[in-house]
């Protein structure tokens, strides 16, 4: 199945509302917003905020073309068709969390769930 990993990552390229949280601009504009008692989160919020939507965007794709693929029965055939993959990307890993209702913070260093 195609898990439109390149469109994500692209739309995440191409998104102007996207900023380099850690350019040279992005910091100075920061440190700033710190040192006249202001919030800096309210530069960072737009970037969170458009990394979701994305991210919202691309599960739905996915999900959609899933059930075109495989039918009443998607979740349980991408998963099996996931861990057919061989080198899967980090979205593909995340994916995997996500079918399982969890996310990577729930995920000890040692492959097991945390409380």
């Amino acid at each position: 199945m195609d898990y439109l990993v390149e469109q994500y990552n692209s739309w995440l390229d191409d998104n102007i509302a996207l900023t380099n949280a850690f350019s040279e601009e992005s910091m100075r504009q920061m440190a700033i917003q710190l040192l006249l008692g202001k919030n800096y989160r309210l530069i960072t919020e737009n970037n969170t905020k458009s990394k979701l939507a994305l991210t919202y965007l691309w599960l739905s794709e996915v999900v959609k073309n899933a059930q075109i693929e495989f039918g009443q029965d998607w979740k349980v055939r991408l998963v099996d068709d996931l861990n057919n993959v061989r080198h899967r990307t980090p979205e593909q890993d995340n994916l995997m969390f996500w079918l399982a209702g969890l996310t990577k913070k729930n995920i000890h260093e040692s492959g097991r769930i945390q409380k």
